[in-house]
């Protein structure tokens, strides 16, 4: 549920597809840690085009899986999956910065921006049991490194995306 008031707020099961009718539009669609969760991503992506506008903006995040962690725990023999994070167990698959990209595009999308997300460093240092100076300094530091080499450093990617063309009879 979310914490704001939204002027609506929809929860299904994606898996099949959009349970909307095929003349609702929305200008804007979060799809945070979705895509990863999905065996068929690129159905959703497709179902989406038809329930937006020329203008209108899609916000896409999605766990990076080449992330330093990952890059460590598989070096040393290890592919755990774990109940949050970038092998959150729901995950069915994953993307790099550059795979995701091309699978926005192949399907019908452009990007208009990419962003990194840090680790989320107060889930490992709760605020109760480490100094919050060392957990801010470790974001901040993170943040950082995840702008200059997103491919090691950003532990999610935040792509805005928009259709690169609506189709008048959708």
């Amino acid at each position: 549920e979310p914490q704001y008031e939204l002027d609506e707020f929809l929860e299904a099961d994606l898996t099949d597809g959009l349970p909307l009718d095929r003349s609702r539009k929305f200008d804007l669609v979060l799809l945070a840690d979705v895509l990863d969760s999905l065996p068929e991503p690129e159905r959703l992506l497709h179902d989406l085009k038809r329930h937006l506008h020329a203008h209108s903006r899609v916000l896409v995040s999605s766990p990076n899986i080449v992330h330093w962690s990952i890059r460590l725990q598989m070096a040393v023999g290890r592919f755990e999956y774990t109940n949050k994070g970038i092998l959150e167990r729901g995950h069915l698959r994953f993307f790099t910065r550059k795979s995701a990209r091309r699978l926005y595009q192949e399907n019908g999308f452009v990007v208009d921006s990419v962003r990194t997300a840090p680790v989320p460093w107060e889930n490992i240092f709760p605020s109760s049991g480490s100094p919050r100076l060392l957990t801010r300094l470790l974001e901040r530091v993170d943040h950082l490194l995840g702008k200059l080499m997103p491919n090691a450093f950003a532990y999610q990617n935040i792509f805005e995306i928009h259709p690169t063309k609506i189709d008048p009879q959708d």
